[in-house]
């Protein structure tokens, strides 16, 4: 039961940080970069895997070009 919890929980965080990395995109082509650069670190906190996944790269990549 703790094994379906946990990978449930996890399956969760997944949605969200997938979520908040559209939007955070989203927000970079709407010229938000404070708005987008404060959801990646939420993003970062939430999910401290994610700096390493390719999405936050990108995400990364296109903060550092505006």
């Amino acid at each position: 039961t703790e094994t379906l919890f946990q990978s449930k929980k996890e399956q969760e965080i997944s949605e969200v940080v997938n979520g908040w990395s559209a939007l955070g995109l989203w927000l970079l082509l709407q010229n938000k970069r404070q708005e987008a650069e404060s959801l990646r670190k939420r993003i970062v906190e939430l999910d401290a895997d994610y700096q390493e996944n390719e999405d936050c790269m990108r995400f990364i990549n296109r903060l550092d070009k505006k």
